[in-house]
């Protein structure tokens, strides 16, 4: 997905690696259309787990962000006990 920043353009999940992650789960064939979904699909997913993983670390008085942070995110957000 290209992201704008200003005047350049920034990708951040490629379509080739988004085809080669869903070819590995199986699928055959994907549309164009179907990847550029994945892509914001993971990416939205991804920008809310990092800021709740943001929040985490802050609360810990930390500003790096460690796995346990990401962990604890991911089951707020994803919903998983």
């Amino acid at each position: 997905m290209l992201k704008q920043t200003g005047d350049v353009k920034m990708v951040i999940l490629a379509k080739n690696t988004i085809e080669r992650l869903m070819k590995h789960f199986g699928a055959d064939r994907i549309g164009d259309s179907a990847k550029e979904e994945m892509i914001n699909v993971l990416e939205s997913i991804a920008k809310d787990i990092t800021e709740k993983a943001i929040e985490y670390a802050k609360h810990a008085k930390r500003k790096t962000i460690k796995k346990e942070d990401v962990t604890l995110a991911s089951r707020d957000i994803l919903k998983k006990d």
